[in-house]
């Protein structure tokens, strides 16, 4: 994902998705801007990811099923995110999101919950097979330092209620 001021030397690389995702060729559309954090969607057919960035590399990430909103309360899982639009400060979406009852995808309006600057950075420790979730950054370069854990970069942002 590039960001520009329209000329050649103000044109750079902030993402490059094709490390970022399991998709084999990704598409990008449906770029859509809600306040100061740009919303989009990447992937083909029915393998697509719902996308937020802030124009830096690290506040650009898949956006986790707990900063969705269905109907007031937190969407378990959800996929296939289509037609987004801001609407008073707000990103809606149509998507599928999983119904305990029917124990399936179902067809959806969902909303992105308000997200404040909190970014929740993810480290994994293969040799006991726990991950570490933090935002403060420091606390997460100290167990970077201990060598038992490997950076996996930044995961979400956290929610403000």
């Amino acid at each position: 994902m590039l960001k520009s001021n329209g000329t050649a030397e103000g044109t750079q690389l902030v993402k490059d998705l094709d490390e970022s995702t399991l998709v084999n060729f990704p598409a990008v559309s449906n770029f859509t801007a809600v306040g100061d954090t740009l919303y989009f969607i990447e992937g083909v057919n029915s393998n697509t990811q719902l996308w937020q960035s802030d124009g830096t590399e690290e506040g650009t990430f898949v956006v986790e099923p707990e900063e969705i909103n269905l109907g007031g309360s937190t969407a378990l899982s959800f996929k296939n995110p289509k037609q987004l639009i801001e609407f008073e400060n707000e990103l809606y979406f149509t998507g599928q999101s999983y119904d305990t009852e029917t124990q399936d995808y179902v067809p959806a309006l969902l909303t992105v919950e308000e997200i404040d600057e909190s970014i929740v950075y993810r480290s994994y420790n293969p040799t006991i097979g726990v991950h570490f979730y933090t935002t403060d950054v420091a606390e997460r370069d100290e167990f970077l330092a201990t060598g038992n854990y490997v950076d996996e970069g930044a995961s979400y942002r956290s929610r403000s209620k």
